[in-house]
């Protein structure tokens, strides 16, 4: 089978930096010499590649050494209720057959034997147990006593073979289980119990716990974070800010949601007499965050900061991530600064990158701006006209427009679900997007100008299956998308310009983000598909997101005309394939806690409108039944098929929709329904619905 030309970079960077590692590089890749002596970027690399990408091995099964036609796979198991599971990987998950995947449980990192030409597992290896602690029901019997997990992949029941020492407990309580056993069977111990019912304020506590992510930092990384956010800006300030530009005086803002703690960027906007100079200056947070320290290794570890509608776990210490490093008002902040020249027409001139010191000139929040410049206020007028200008460049040039509204969860001082709401989008959210964009942008054609080992944000065109699926989507609600073969960005954006005044536009928007791949981080330019780009990293956010960290770290090197050379560039492009990798499995993860933990307040929500009927819209069809919205509160869930009434009904899969045997009545994508609320799970977030016994659709989809 031939190698994707992804693979063989990969192999051919491997074999380089382990040529390579005898040679001595510099220390790090921050571009300053360090202030103790750590440990060189190629031991850092290798450390880290076998530690995030192996993990400790504590077991195998059916394992032995790869054989002729048969490649290794790593990655993370989910399990399903059914025996099976997948190992999850970046293009497409690998089926596990019930036989090899008795003993693994999600969560779990294997290596897997596979051959590819018969796409057959042939041997797994346990590299690292993913099921560490988790929340589940106390089942107490006369001769033992077990807590049972139930998740949407799987159901485990793990023995407690010592009497709980838990004053109070009792059979069918909610408990916090500490897993001590795994083979034979699952033992644990319990840690404390929640009584009869999991109260809400607990909801995100059991979804992370589950999902074993990092709650808090070390004492060493706490410590050392407390220490240096006072030692390096006090260090600078005596110095008077050596080898940085001083962009004190400038009128820089930051502009944020009124609950925001963190400030990564302010921004700037002068207009000359041949166009627009753009200002976007990013914390730097390199100059605090070193290769090889604790405060490094624990950030790389989590790649990414969690937020869920009550509270955030962030990626770096509160010292740092809400101190040191914000931009907050009136305060002298390090930073790195992205400065870009537009003609009058919006085309960028040219761009510079540089070490920088500002003065935030207050801290601004969406509505205001946008009261403001709607009343008429001078100091919004030029950003606001840049902005138009930017965005209007990049919607003709094939940038998908997929503005579709969010739901903000309300939540009370219990952390109960009170209301959800829909989520305004101002010109002043899109207007900070379009400038951070141009500023990723910048940062990235430069990077790939000068041919300098980076880190590019990915998105490549939809897969030919998708793009089927997305068509029938669509012919269900009578239109036909002319998408060619589904390479060209601006095909999409052009058929979401010709349904603008379409009544499923929400829909068709919604599908076609479903038909997209999702966004990666690659060592490669890859392009990006949906912002129809041509080079485009994450720089803005390093407070947040580690790849942000890693593009400052190659941006400082590079300002300060430190390139990589020989070894030291094999071995830092042999790191950035591992990093890259990490960072866009720990994404996905973050992505799905943050689904999880949404869907589970919305399941509360729902569970005090059990029996009511609400309005919905069918988004998908299936054999299982119709998939629908509520209109209300954007909350999803199921009719399942046995509670649609009157009829025996039949999925027609080519029409993507459901055909009743003896009534002939249909039910297809974009149909407008009353529903009934059944019934709710409150542990996965699910929420089932019924429909009237006269099955009424309101308003029927585009006819056949």
């Amino acid at each position: 089978m031939k190698k994707s030309k992804r693979s063989s970079r990969r192999g051919e960077r491997r074999a380089r930096s382990h040529e390579a590692g005898k040679k001595k590089p510099t220390a790090g890749f921050s571009g300053r010499p360090p202030e103790k002596k750590r440990k060189s970027l190629a031991e850092q690399a290798r450390e880290r590649n076998e530690r995030h990408r192996a993990g400790k091995k504590t077991g195998s099964q059916n394992h032995h050494p790869p054989g002729k036609n048969l490649v290794i796979l790593q990655g993370a198991v989910q399990k399903n209720r059914k025996g099976f599971g997948f190992l999850l990987q970046e293009k497409e998950d690998v089926f596990i057959p019930p036989e090899l995947a008795a003993n693994l449980l999600t969560g779990d990192k294997i290596r897997m034997r596979y051959n590819p030409r018969s796409r057959e597992a042939i041997g797994v290896e346990l590299v690292e147990r993913g099921l560490k602690q988790f929340i589940g029901t106390y089942h107490a019997g006369f001769s033992n006593r077990f807590v049972e997990l139930v998740d949407r992949t799987m159901r485990e029941e793990v023995n407690i073979p010592h009497p709980p020492a838990i004053v109070g407990l009792r059979h069918g309580d909610k408990v916090l289980v500490e897993v001590t056993k795994y083979r034979p069977k699952l033992e644990g111990r319990i840690v404390r119990s929640f009584g009869p019912k999991l109260a809400p304020k607990f909801d995100t506590l059991a979804v992370v716990v589950r999902s074993n992510w990092p709650q808090e930092f070390s004492q060493e990384a706490s410590s050392q974070a407390e220490r240096l956010s006072v030692e390096i800006q006090e260090r600078e300030n005596i110095a008077g800010y050596p080898g940085r530009k001083d962009l004190r005086e400038k009128h820089f803002v930051t502009i944020d949601g009124k609950d925001a703690r963190d400030f990564d960027d302010a921004v700037l906007v002068e207009k000359t007499d041949s166009g627009y100079v753009l200002y976007v200056a990013i914390a730097d947070v390199g100059e605090f965050v070193r290769p090889g320290d604790i405060l490094d290794e624990e950030a790389y570890a989590r790649a990414t900061s969690v937020y869920f509608p009550e509270w955030v776990i962030p990626m770096l210490p509160e010292a740092l991530s809400n101190g040191a490093c914000s931009l907050r008002p009136n305060e002298e902040k390090l930073t790195l600064t992205c400065e870009m020249h537009f003609d009058l027409n919006g085309k960028k001139r040219s761009e510079r990158v540089y070490e920088s010191v500002i003065r935030s000139h207050r801290r601004c929040i969406y509505e205001d701006v946008q009261k403001e410049y709607d009343s008429g206020d001078k100091f919004w007028a030029v950003p606001y006209e840049l902005y138009r200008i930017l965005r209007t460049k990049r919607i003709d040039r094939g940038a998908l427009d997929l503005d579709l509204p969010e739901a903000k969860i309300i939540l009370d001082e219990n952390s109960d679900t009170i209301d959800i709401q829909k989520t305004e989008r101002l010109d002043s959210h899109r207007l900070i997007e379009e400038f951070m964009i141009a500023a990723n942008e910048a940062v990235s054609e430069l990077m790939e100008r000068d041919q300098w080992p980076f880190v590019y944000r990915v998105h490549e065109p939809p897969q030919a299956e998708a793009l089927e699926r997305f068509d029938r989507f669509a012919s269900a609600l009578g239109l036909k998308p002319k998408l060619g073969d589904g390479a060209s960005p601006k095909l999409f954006s052009n058929f979401l310009s010709s349904i603008k005044e379409n009544p499923y536009l929400e829909t068709l928007s919604y599908l076609m983000l479903r038909s997209l791949k999702q966004a990666r981080y690659e060592p490669s330019n890859l392009k990006h598909f949906g912002l129809a780009s041509r080079a485009y990293s994450h720089f803005t956010s390093p407070i947040r997101r580690y790849p942000d960290l890693m593009v400052h770290r190659i941006l400082k090197r590079y300002v300060r005309r430190k390139p990589f050379h020989g070894g030291e560039r094999n071995d830092f492009e042999a790191y950035l394939d591992d990093a890259c990798l990490h960072c866009s499995t720990q994404e996905r993860k973050a992505q799905d806690l943050d689904r999880t933990v949404t869907k589970i307040k919305k399941a509360r929500f729902m569970e005090k409108h059990l029996g009511k009927e609400f309005e919905a819209r069918v988004y998908n069809v299936g054999e299982n039944g119709l998939y629908v919205e509520l209109k209300q509160w954007f909350i999803e869930g199921l009719v399942p098929m046995d509670e649609i009434p009157g009829d025996y009904y039949e999925f027609i899969e080519d029409k993507l929709m459901l055909h009743g045997r003896r009534t002939g009545k249909k039910f297809k994508i974009g149909d407008r329904l009353q529903v009934v609320v059944l019934r709710v799970d409150m542990d996965n977030g699910f929420v089932d619905f019924s429909l009237d016994t006269e099955n009424k659709i309101i308003e029927d989809a585009a006819k056949d």
